[in-house]
């Protein structure tokens, strides 16, 4: 570009060359963490007096500003920015200077609106950062009829050799064969170099407690992790999954480490452990501590739901809704999402109104619509007090009542649910109502 004047301000220059080189933030998930409290126990309060829902942004870039119902000052705490909204919101701007502005529609991921004393993970990746970073890593074992796994996926290998493409980073291995002691272990790869490890597993001697478990010899490229404890036999699934809490979390003398969290999950989630299978799910949707693998959370989500959980019974409904992970069935999604309604969880109750009330897996039936969703507004969800209110402004399934539906209007306005707050703002001045406040 060539410039024909010389008398542009130095502030001018420089917005001019912000806006040439401004690049686009890259959304690469959105998802409710209802294993995380922290938006109940840290609670922060709108002007109405309810409490708002926590918002966590993961953005490795500082100085960035967020828009949308956003209650209080943003906090930055190590590459992560909490954002309180008000319940109901579904639409969230990412401002940074420097980078184009980025709105967010809570919608296109299967969230009506934020619900109160809950908190979700919004993770945006830099320019940058959007094709994630990859490594070559080998493993070369003997005997050579052994198998490989990575990450707790199986490699056909040959002639004692199995090369893999691998996002750098943290991942685990296991090197096992018949007749021979296992070996399995954690490793990082970096990204300067592909890498190689060496494995020779140790033929089993029976009735000898000190015999060698094999050895292991690693290139100058990959890190060998430490090795964690061992399974006690006393150990039972749900010890497990709170041991893979801790990690989680960081809590209880553990360090913060999505790796450990995943395999402990994975220990109780074999053992037939529901909440363990259903946190190896999540790991899976997010990609922490394993790479994102919809498929695989669907699995875990399935093994979870079918022994009644709740959550992931809601989670399995909204990946057939949306297909991701499996195909788009609506008729799969609506049985997951009526299971978990049944149980009283109510963001199902709002969504299986809407399933109802559109005709999306079930005969379209306003009344069962309009019946799920009073069973949500009546716990305070704010999606389906609006709902509830467009029943009644229409005669969807109810007797046509402007009161009522002014009434469940002003129920989720009162959460912060800005499309009801522009219904209320339409009905007063269609029907000459005094505005409320």
């Amino acid at each position: 570009m060539q410039i024909k004047t010389f008398s542009l301000s130095l502030v001018f220059l420089v917005t001019l060359l912000n806006a040439i080189v401004a690049q686009e933030l890259t959304i690469k998930s959105l998802t409710p963490a209802p294993m995380d409290l922290s938006a109940s126990q840290n609670e922060r309060k709108d002007l109405a007096g309810q409490t708002c829902g926590l918002v966590k942004v993961q953005l490795a870039a500082t100085g960035a500003q967020f828009e949308g119902n956003v209650i209080g000052q943003t906090e930055y705490k190590t590459g992560e920015y909490w954002v309180y909204i008000s319940e109901g919101t579904y639409m969230l701007t990412v401002k940074h200077p420097n980078f184009v502005p980025l709105d967010i529609n809570f919608k296109d991921y299967g969230i009506s609106g934020v619900s109160a004393k809950a908190t979700y993970k919004l993770i945006l990746l830099l320019p940058e950062s959007r094709e994630e970073s990859m490594q070559q890593f080998t493993i070369r074992y003997s005997p050579k009829d052994a198998i490989v796994i990575i990450d707790s996926k199986p490699y056909q290998g040959y002639n004692g050799e199995v090369t893999v493409s691998l996002p750098v980073g943290q991942h685990n291995y296991l090197v096992t064969a018949s007749g021979y002691d296992p070996i399995e272990g954690s490793i990082r790869l970096k990204a300067s170099a592909s890498s190689t490890l060496r494995i020779d597993l140790e033929k089993t001697k029976v009735n000898n407690e000190n015999s060698p478990m094999g050895k292991s010899q690693l290139s100058e490229n990959v890190e060998e992790l430490p090795t964690t404890t061992s399974v006690s036999s006393s150990m039972t699934a749900s010890e497990m999954n709170i041991l893979g809490d801790d990690y989680y979390y960081g809590r209880n003398g553990k360090k913060k480490d999505y790796g450990e969290a995943v395999k402990w999950y994975r220990k109780a989630a074999e053992q037939g452990d529901a909440d363990g299978q259903y946190n190896l799910a999540l790991m899976y949707r997010n990609g922490y501590g394993v790479p994102n693998d919809d498929v695989e959370a669907v699995k875990w989500y399935r093994l979870s739901a079918e022994q009644n959980n709740v959550l992931a019974q809601a989670n399995l409904g909204g990946m057939y809704d949306r297909g991701i992970g499996v195909p788009h069935d609506y008729t799969e999604a609506f049985k997951w999402y009526k299971k978990s309604a049944e149980k009283g969880f109510a963001p199902s109750q709002a969504l299986l109104g809407y399933m109802y009330e559109l005709g999306n897996g079930v005969t379209k039936d306003s009344n069962e619509a309009a019946k799920w969703y009073r069973k949500a507004a009546e716990q305070g969800n704010a999606s389906g007090q609006y709902n509830l209110g467009t029943m009644y402004e229409n005669g969807y399934g109810v007797s046509k009542d402007l009161s009522q539906a002014i009434y469940w209007f002003q129920k989720a306005a009162d959460q912060g649910y800005s499309t009801a707050k522009e219904k209320l703002i339409k009905l007063e001045r269609q029907n000459n109502i005094e505005p409320t406040d």
